[in-house]
């Protein structure tokens, strides 16, 4: 068998952090290379650079990973030291949905909208798990005080289903720590019916609790 080399845009640099080819087209390739994004149209014979939304990623700063939402073939996201970026039109222009260190993100194979995130254990950046259930427009947080304050070397998200998903944390100490995911949330609009009932907490996530204010509950549940 053969290989043919594809050369790296001219001064990209040289640490590749992500490759994309769109699935039904195989001469668009995706290429982040350090902190800068390239895009090529026909297998690599060429590249333009991306830099749409990417603006504050110029200087010092680092793409970890790109990944692909299996469930929308345009939407993409970056992984950065800057917070996540996503793009929803393969990658032309991007928009950052969450600001903060995060070195790996997760999106649903089972459902559109929901992304899981981490940050590992590096240097001064505390490890964390974020998930979001609305493509990142807003979003829960577990940090390491979740996690028996343990140093948190990587995490991968298995999506169970539209509305679960678990999470598995490799540990420098204490093993693989497994976590439950749960995305269907009551918001505070949705805490109280006529006053009668309290439902808490809010956001809801993996259990919550009923309080009857009247003696009489005027609903069967």
């Amino acid at each position: 068998c053969s290989a043919d080399l594809i050369a790296l845009p001219t001064g990209s640099g040289s640490l590749v952090t992500g490759l994309k080819i769109n699935p039904n087209n195989s001469n668009e390739i995706l290429l982040a290379v350090e902190n800068r994004l390239f895009k090529s149209n026909n297998g690599g014979t060429s590249w333009s650079e991306i830099t749409a939304g990417l603006q504050d990623l110029a200087g010092s700063n680092y793409i970890f990973d790109m990944v692909r939402n299996p469930l929308n073939v345009n939407q993409y996201a970056l992984s950065t030291n800057l917070g996540i970026f996503s793009s929803q039109d393969a990658g032309n222009t991007w928009t950052k949905i969450y600001s903060g260190f995060i070195t790996k993100v997760d999106f649903s194979t089972k459902q559109n909208g929901h992304i899981v995130a981490f940050t590992n254990t590096y240097f001064d950046a505390p490890p964390q798990v974020i998930y979001s259930s609305n493509g990142g427009i807003t979003w829960n947080k577990k940090t390491t005080s979740d996690y028996f304050n343990s140093i948190i070397i990587d995490g991968t998200a298995r999506f169970i289903n539209d509305t679960t998903a678990e999470v598995y944390l490799a540990t420098y100490s204490l093993g693989i720590i497994k976590d439950v995911l749960t995305f269907t949330t009551l918001g505070t609009e949705s805490n109280s019916v006529k006053n009668d009932v309290v439902i808490y907490p809010t956001p809801v996530q993996d259990i919550f609790n009923i309080k009857f204010n009247s003696a009489k509950p005027k609903f069967r549940v």
